[in-house]
């Protein structure tokens, strides 16, 4: 099947769009990062217009979900430290996370002017460091089997993985359907 659908961005995380590749990076890096109590500070580079916006520098206290969020900080040290950044009851629930705060004071956002593509340092303990760059906004945009996931991720505590199994089956065979009903009775439960 063909994805009908244009200009639309795909966001694997729990954070706003504009903080998905930070957060990416730092998920990709914690690899590297064997524990994250080693590290002692970390230097995200991003454009100087991103650490501009309202909220991106925001260091903690994080009263609720979306200073959380807005945080480009919070994502990071989230994301770093292992924490479920692409649940949304995370964010929720966790903004406070003491743990996430105190690695976010050791966060520095610099600003760069004609920077198109954000960076990564982490500075460990024992004098070593560990750094990305990559451009991820390629994969912001949607495919079949990321849709699918995403939607499996979102969809299977309400649903349950039968129906959304059944949902995604009628979903990619949308030209055999002869009554749109159907799709809708599956995912409210009138079936």
């Amino acid at each position: 099947s063909t994805l009908a659908i244009k200009d639309v961005s795909m966001k694997p995380y729990a954070t706003p769009m504009g903080n998905q590749e930070v957060t990416h990076l730092a998920v990709t890096l914690r690899q590297k990062v064997n524990d994250a109590s080693n590290i002692k500070f970390a230097i995200l580079k991003v454009a100087a217009s991103t650490r501009q916006t309202p909220g991106k520098d925001n260091l903690p206290p994080y009263h609720n979900m979306l200073m959380a969020q807005m945080s480009l900080r919070f994502c990071v040290a989230a994301a770093l430290l292992g924490k479920p950044v692409k649940s949304y009851e995370y964010m929720r629930d966790h903004h406070h996370d003491p743990d996430v705060w105190d690695l976010a004071y050791r966060i520095q956002v610099v600003g760069e002017e004609g920077r198109r593509v954000a960076a990564l340092e982490v500075h460990l303990n024992n004098g070593k460091s560990v750094a990305i760059e990559e451009d991820r906004s390629h994969k912001w945009l949607p495919n079949t089997e990321d849709l699918k996931s995403l939607f499996e991720t979102l969809a299977t505590k309400s649903l349950g993985a039968r129906r959304v199994g059944e949902v995604i089956d009628i979903i990619m065979n949308l030209d055999k359907v002869k009554n749109i009903n159907e799709l809708t009775a599956k995912i409210s439960g009138w079936d």
